[in-house]
């Protein structure tokens, strides 16, 4: 038993110790070469910093939003965007239908900056909560300075509002209290309404064999999006533009079916 635990922290030890060492040497790639290796990560259209975040921000404005465009975004994330969007002064109400001129303003750039901030330091401080010192200081510097988050804070992606409710499924969801184990299904079902790619972790679940769990969270999920598009106008044609434009990306997605 002592002998498959030393094991398995060997196992870490060694794989932080790999990450350790891919640090030191992305920093002298990007000392050596003039920061290009960092500018190589960054979104390909120079223009296209936080464009993500301002996109939702600026269509959470629209209850018609998913009859007028092609949206990938799911509707909790836009509903998320609009309470966000009261803190942008009333006075600046003809720039809220614009990315850019949101994007623009002393305040959507603040609002943008919090936002992450907070939801950063959720993440830092579950990680605190379930890692022991040493090794929570090593995964949350090699998570938050990692090439996909860099990224996703170029993007302004969404993403990170999911990555709480990811990271509180991932600590819980073999715990050994019933009810933290119940709420981290609750909170894969919410990520997945706020960005469609966290569902790729239900197959933990099935790995487990836990499928009567998998099928409640799978529930929860398909309930949360039920409700939120109650929100929008016909939410029925709304629903059908949303799942269509996430299989035809980019394309125009007409309510065919």
């Amino acid at each position: 038993m002592l002998n498959g635990t030393r094991k398995r922290m060997d196992k870490k030890s060694i794989y932080l110790l790999f990450l350790s060492v891919l640090a030191v040497w992305t920093l002298i790639r990007n000392f050596l070469y003039h920061g290009a290796p960092l500018n190589s990560i960054m979104y390909y259209e120079k223009t296209g910093y936080f464009t993500d975040f301002f996109e939702v921000l600026a269509t959470s404005s629209d209850r018609s939003a998913y009859l007028n465009m092609n949206l990938q975004y799911p509707p909790l994330s836009i509903l998320i965007m609009k309470a966000l969007l009261t803190f942008i002064p009333l006075d600046m109400s003809g720039t809220k239908d614009s990315i850019f001129a949101l994007r623009a303003t002393q305040e959507g750039l603040m609002l943008f900056v919090l936002c992450f901030m907070f939801c950063i330091f959720i993440m830092f401080a579950m990680i605190c909560k379930n890692l022991k010192i040493g090794k929570r200081e090593l995964v949350s510097f090699f998570l938050f300075f990692s090439t996909p988050m860099i990224f996703l804070v170029n993007r302004g992606n969404t993403l990170v509002f999911a990555a709480i409710f990811v990271m509180f499924f991932l600590f819980g969801y073999n715990s050994q209290k019933a009810y933290i184990r119940e709420l981290s299904y609750i909170a894969l079902a919410i990520a997945f309404n706020i960005k469609v790619v966290p569902c790729i972790l239900g197959f933990l679940l099935l790995k487990d064999k836990k499928y009567k769990e998998a099928v409640r969270c799978a529930v929860y999920a398909i309930v949360i999006l039920l409700v939120t598009f109650l929100f929008f106008d016909s939410p029925i044609d709304s629903m059908k533009n949303f799942f269509g434009s996430l299989f035809l990306w980019g394309g125009q997605c007409p309510v065919t079916w």
